[in-house]
């Protein structure tokens, strides 16, 4: 099989094609991040990590972001970069999994910072 190859358009267009495609689910950012490391480097930007939808990653795969799950790394960066949802999942996962302690606790203070700011 070919090695996929991102053709010569200018990174702005590149990411808001991402964005725009992160918007409606993290799934179709795959292709971009195996075609090689600028498309690794475009998706992996704060402000993509931070819009793009988690949600149908958790839907359709929901193994796949826990602890040894393909989707981990990349979700986790979706939480650190300030992700509504990412946060919101990771902070349920976090109390099913650990108990209502701080760790998880720390995830639900930072989904309610994100959420209510004025």
């Amino acid at each position: 099989m070919a090695n996929p190859q991102l053709p010569n358009i200018p990174d702005e267009i590149m990411s808001k094609i991402i964005e725009l495609l992160g918007e409606e689910s993290a799934l179709y950012l795959g292709a971009f991040m195996r075609a090689g490391k600028r498309g690794y480097e475009l998706v992996h930007q704060p402000s993509i990590l931070k819009r793009c939808n988690v949600s149908p990653m958790v839907n359709v795969s929901p193994c796949q972001i826990g602890k040894s799950g393909n989707f981990r790394n990349f979700f986790l960066k979706c939480v650190e970069f300030g992700n509504i949802d990412a946060v919101y999942y990771e902070g349920l996962h976090r109390s099913t999994t650990l108990g209502l302690r701080r760790e998880s606790m720390s995830c639900s203070k930072i989904y309610l910072r994100i959420y209510y700011q004025p």
